[in-house]
């Protein structure tokens, strides 16, 4: 049972009211007589994905057993059980048959019965005999690319069980047969451009382990040149649909069948399918790991410590290079993978971003020249292979070098106009907002989360239960209006509070400093953080102005104004002087700068570690990794045209089986 507001029950009840409405005003349009086929609308309503299964391939009745299966068992399971009941009641009939409904069911429960890949992604199912006994063939076609490579992956896998279960022998390639598959999808990904980088090695131990045939008809008009005429091949030509499934459906998504043959729990297909991990992948040599830090962005300076100097052992998540491996010409590159001043990875979802989309700063989308415009299709660095731009102004926005050396945060759009001409660098491009489920439905690991608003937020709370203040007792703490500190918590992606009050609420919680006021302080080097530090001193730091505001002002430096750069501190340029404005007093007590005695330890493991050593405001690591990006194909979003066009539809029932095709209709 689902449980929902009463809102939301009402306007569920006023969607299937407006439908009811548009249904009747069809029924009584089709009773006018004599123009339409039938005095029906076609297309039924299908209350639920069980109704939609049904009505998109059968069998009659499945519907009642699937929402059966749905109160208990996840979608894969029930997929998988749906697929065993019509082999048990379709085999002694018709075994290919079975197969054919089994599959076709199976896949369109993975789909939710939304997608066509059910019915036009796969051709035929055919089981073929050859001198040695008889194996099952699947036929993939061009619309299986629609199902993503999991589903394409999760046929293949399904259809060796139901093979299993029939009794039908395994598919034994030859040798020649192994190498044409490689020819093939080597040759495919040059005319068409495959998601995956497979490697020959990866291909030849992925098709010689395949137990049902892979096959399907001509996509295009590209042939192979060596590996021709084989017998148990019907074309030369490429086959497009068994290239996808092979290469982007069970060798890319190789780790996520592996998960759900361990969910499953069949024994069959875990022994199997057992060698699926352990696919070959290239040796790699003894070199240093890079650390995906952005040549582009300075000398050996910026580009942390020497070796000698590292002594954080912890293993780092390896920037991942693929989504630019392929780019062509005309598509630019946003970010490089993991460069520092790239996008940094945050946790969350707002509304407009859809299933699968990210969510990034307008002021990002400006920034970018507007290549990063909405809807448009990104290759990104992890967790999955690709999305869709989508805005959010809660999140944190780009800061830019200025022509006149000014270094700004730009936290809103409006106005950008004024900026953009002035716009010299972009040293930090924003945060992208991901949603953790893409990260678990790819079977990413989980990357260390920024020290961002929400998380202050948790920090706050669980300090005021800790110490027993309410919202009014901590207020007179630290000397602000309780209403105001309500704000803070309530709204903290648009209502921040200012460096006075951020850093009393961080003395008297013990809690971190606030994000607004923590910089980019892991970018530096404990090294260079000491130089910075000992330069900053140097300042007016104990300079008020009439308001009764701090101000830090430096005298300009060029060394340390790319230090100030490399950390993302804002600041603006006065004469022969660095103004730091609201960042002032943040600079000032974060780095103990009116401590004469204090120093900061250039061997500790980071700079957010030494700066914890000196200060007595704690700091977190804003960005403990950063994510690159290029733009996708945004060509796609134009209208699909069919070559040659469609000038006729012609309706052929409901009993023309799972496939609407004319020369079987009744």
């Amino acid at each position: 049972m689902v449980v929902m507001s009463p809102a939301m029950e009402a306007y569920f009840k006023e969607l299937d009211d407006k439908i009811e409405e548009m249904y009747k005003v069809a029924r009584e349009a089709r009773k006018k007589g004599g123009i339409d086929p039938v005095p029906e609308p076609e297309v039924n309503v299908a209350p639920d994905i069980a109704g939609r299964v049904e009505e998109l391939v059968g069998p009659r009745g499945i519907a009642a057993y699937i929402r059966e299966l749905s109160k208990t068992l996840d979608r894969d399971r029930v997929a998988f059980k749906v697929a065993e009941k019509i082999v048990a009641d379709h085999r002694d009939k018709d075994p290919q048959k079975a197969a054919d409904l089994a599959i076709r069911c199976a896949l369109a429960i993975k789909t939710e019965g939304v997608v066509s890949a059910p019915l036009e992604g796969i051709g035929d199912i055919i089981i073929k005999k050859d001198g040695s006994g008889s194996y099952l063939s699947l036929y993939f076609q061009g619309p299986i690319r629609a199902a993503g490579g999991t589903v394409q992956a999760y046929v293949v896998l399904i259809a060796d069980h139901i093979r299993n279960m029939l009794g039908i022998g395994k598919w034994i390639p030859t040798r020649d047969e192994i190498e044409r598959y490689i020819e093939e999808i080597k040759l495919y990904d040059k005319v068409v451009n495959l998601q995956y980088t497979s490697k020959v090695e990866e291909l030849d131990w992925v098709v010689s382990h395949l137990t049902v045939e892979v096959t399907g008809e001509q996509t295009n008009p590209e042939e192979v040149s060596a590996h021709r005429n084989m017998p148990r091949i019907e074309t030369n030509a490429v086959r497009g649909g068994a290239c996808l499934v092979v290469n982007d459906g069970v060798l890319a998504k190789a780790p996520k069948l592996n998960k759900l043959i361990d969910s499953l729990g069949i024994k069959e297909l875990s022994e199997g399918w057992d060698w699926l991990k352990h696919i070959p992948k290239e040796k790699h040599d003894d070199k240093q790991v890079d650390t995906g830090a952005d040549k582009k962005f300075g000398d050996e300076l910026f580009q942390g410590a020497k070796k000698e100097e590292k002594k954080d052992d912890k293993k780092k998540i390896e920037p991942k290079d693929k989504f630019i491996a392929e780019v062509i010409a005309g598509r630019p590159i946003i970010a490089h993978p993991s460069a520092h001043g790239g996008f940094r990875i945050r946790y969350g979802h707002s509304r407009d971003m859809g299933m699968a989309g990210y969510g990034f700063h307008p002021a990002t989308m400006y920034v970018t020249d507007n290549f990063m415009a909405i809807g448009t299709q990104m290759r990104v660095e992890r967790p999955g292979k690709s999305t869709v731009v989508m805005p959010v102004d809660s999140i944190e926005g780009p800061v830019v070098l200025l022509k006149n050396g000014d270094v700004v945060r730009i936290e809103r759009s409006k106005g950008i106009e004024k900026i953009l001409p002035n716009v010299a660098k972009v040293l930090f491009l924003g945060d992208v907002l991901i949603g953790y489920g893409e990260f678990a439905e790819n079977n990413h690991k989980i990357m260390p989360s920024p020290w961002v608003e929400e998380w202050w937020v948790l920090e706050v709370k669980r300090a005021m239960v800790a110490k027993g203040l309410d919202t009014t007792g901590l207020a007179a703490a630290i000397k602000a209006e309780p209403g105001v500190l309500q704000s803070w918590l309530d709204d903290p992606f648009y209502t921040k509070p200012g460096p006075a009050a951020a850093i009393e609420l961080s003395r008297v919680l013990g809690i971190p400093l606030h994000p607004r006021f923590v910089y980019f302080w892991n970018a530096l080097t404990p090294v260079q953080l000491g130089a910075l530090r000992t330069w900053l001193a140097t300042g007016n730091v104990g300079q008020v102005d009439e308001t009764g505001i701090v101000h830090l002002t430096v005298a300009r430096d060029p060394a340390m104004k790319q230090l100030l750069e490399r950390a993302c501190i804002p600041h603006v340029v006065t004469g022969e002087s660095f103004d730091f404005l609201d960042e002032s007093l943040a600079l000032i007590e974060v780095l103990a700068l009116r401590k004469q005695d204090a120093a900061i330890d250039t061997a500790a493991a980071s700079a957010v570690d030494a700066i914890n050593a000196v200060s007595g405001i704690k700091v977190r690591d804003k960005a403990p990794y950063f994510m690159g990006l290029r733009m996708g194909r945004p060509e796609k979003a134009k209208e699909r045209k069919m070559n040659p066009p469609v000038h006729v539809l012609f309706p052929l029932g409901h009993d023309s089986g799972a496939q609407p095709a004319v020369m079987v209709a009744p």
